[in-house]
């Protein structure tokens, strides 16, 4: 995964494979619109005044791996392996996993949003959320059975139109999923690893951990850092033409996750309680977060000579497509009718694999505390 060390709401620009952009946004706006090979490609000096950047402290990791974390691990693995079998008997307990269909219905007349539409649903029965007497209606009722619930909607429920009023579920219940965790012994140890031991897949265990542990510490290390230097430049200007681009790509950001949800622009403004004055505040400001994080990266970058070639940006889209679960850009393109580089935009790769060098560059030349 990319290493996202910009500071504040700029974290969400710069890691352009982020969850957001990735699944609600995806094809309505990308992460970016931003062109060029090269982002920034004259003189910040004019600009800012950058931190210094070497010899830095750099905060000395000790990671540690326990007994308790090799188990935990490894349960989670198991759980992980796990089987689901669908049973059609017994009875439903606090803490089961059911299937049901359900219809609910006011005064006899069902309610939009009330019904599964013999569609089926999966509930972990104590922690849907569902209205108070639902689930807890369900416990000891037989697997294949249809229980009636008569309830009530809570004053204070979201929907106006059904707050506090009596209602009526028709709930079917259709099975229980089980849950079958494998033992941990070697037979399970041979079918998910190349070990022949468990002291030896303890090993492996732990040399994932150690591994992950210490790439988890220095990004956490090397966030701070980057946060540090960027409260510690001086911005004497901002370049028009970046905010201006940021300030339009957040703004259709926006537009296009709200419109995922059916909302429009002001619809998100009445919830977030924002005016349209407080809201273009918002997007200036966080425009010109991201422009001083980007401006500090490219002098650090412009003054030390740090370059990306085509195999290494190549590289980093490759990645950004495993990631997202694609063996290739191509077959990324072929999902979604557009490449990685037309979704995101290729200055936010660029910028990517600048930061990581960048942020090499800056730990290799710290003192260590």
């Amino acid at each position: 995964m990319n290493k996202t060390y910009f500071s504040g709401k700029a974290k969400r620009f710069i890691a352009v494979i982020g969850t957001l952009c990735l699944t609600a946004a995806l094809l309505l706006t990308g992460c970016g619109s931003s062109n060029g090979n090269e982002p920034y490609d004259y003189d910040l000096s004019k600009y800012i005044v950058p931190a210094d950047y070497m010899g830095v402290a750099i905060e000395k990791l000790d990671v540690t791996v326990s007994s308790d974390d090799i188990r935990a691990e490894i349960d989670k693995r198991r759980e992980d392996d796990a089987t689901t079998e669908k049973v059609t008997t017994g009875t439903v307990a606090e803490g089961d996993s059911i299937n049901i269909d359900y219809t609910g219905t006011i005064d006899g007349v069902e309610f939009e949003g009330g019904s599964t539409k013999g569609m089926g649903t999966d509930i972990i029965v104590g922690q849907a959320g569902y209205i108070d007497g639902f689930e807890s209606g369900l416990v000891g009722a037989e697997v294949g059975s249809t229980v009636v619930l008569d309830l009530r909607f809570p004053d204070d429920y979201h929907a106006a139109d059904l707050a506090g009023k009596p209602c009526q579920f028709t709930v079917e219940i259709h099975s229980r999923n089980i849950k079958h965790i494998p033992e941990y012994d070697i037979d399970w140890v041979k079918k998910v690893s190349d070990c022949k031991t468990l002291n030896e897949y303890e090993e492996s265990v732990y040399d994932d951990l150690l591994k992950e542990t210490r790439e988890e510490a220095e990004e956490t290390r090397n966030s701070e850092i980057w946060q540090k230097l960027v409260e510690q430049t001086e911005v004497l200007d901002y370049p028009e033409k970046e905010v201006k681009a940021e300030k339009e790509d957040y703004k259709n950001y926006i537009i296009g996750y709200a419109s995922q949800f059916g909302y429009t622009l002001e619809d998100y403004m009445s919830m977030m309680g924002f005016t349209e004055e407080q809201l273009n505040a918002e997007i200036e400001d966080y425009a010109k977060e991201v422009v001083k994080n980007e401006m500090l990266l490219y002098y650090i970058a412009h003054a030390e000579g740090i370059t990306v070639s085509e195999d290494e940006y190549n590289a980093e889209i490759q990645k950004a497509c495993e990631s997202m679960g694609f063996e290739s850009n191509e077959e990324f393109k072929a999902q979604y009718g557009k490449s990685v580089e037309e979704t995101y935009s290729r200055k936010h790769f660029l910028t990517n694999v600048y930061l990581e060098k960048v942020m090499k560059l800056i730990i290799d030349n710290g003192v260590e505390n």
